[in-house]
């Protein structure tokens, strides 16, 4: 019977502690989310090293320019499971064109030569590379408005993202 007290007290604990930093951290991230995609620029960065995170998550350390200056940023391997970036190479890179310190590599969109003309003039509003666009459409879609993050605030509705409605019936 002690035994299952304390368990009880554990868990109770858990929980006190769990719902509140989580609600903080999924706010957070999904602020930066939108913030991104309401101020959306495309351009090149490149993964320089391999690092991990505050709490011990692996992730690709990046920098891009805007502007003329240098920005360095980290992305998490998580977010892209099913990429294999590589060392040194380019990959898009999604900010907010007001504040570009908030930045998402896309280790999934490898940057080719052929590509590099897209970005002569700095940085673009939307890629004409439409697989390239669906991707990132869908990332930003599904991260603000299904799965887990859905029940954290602040609240969005696909109907809130009528440019992005091509990826409703998906």
């Amino acid at each position: 019977m002690k035994i299952l007290k304390k368990v009880i007290e554990y868990f109770l604990i858990f929980l006190l502690f769990f719902v509140p930093v989580s609600f903080f951290v999924k706010f957070g991230y999904k602020s930066k989310l939108y913030s991104e995609y309401s101020n959306i620029q495309i351009t090149v960065g490149n993964y320089y090293e391999w690092g991990t995170g505050g709490r011990g998550a692996s992730e690709a350390r990046f920098f891009f320019v805007s502007n003329k200056k240098e920005y360095k940023s980290a992305t998490s391997f998580a977010t892209f499971r099913e990429a294999s970036p590589i060392l040194g190479r380019n990959y898009i890179v999604v900010y907010n064109g007001k504040n570009p310190k908030r930045s998402t590599m896309f280790l999934n969109l490898p940057v080719h030569d052929s590509m590099s003309h897209y970005f002569r003039r700095g940085s673009i509003s939307k890629i004409p590379i439409e697989a390239y666009q669906r991707t990132i459409d869908s990332f930003y879609l599904s991260n603000l408005t299904i799965g887990f993050g859905k029940f954290f605030p602040p609240y969005y509705k696909k109907e809130d993202f009528p440019e992005l409605e091509y990826l409703w019936k998906e």
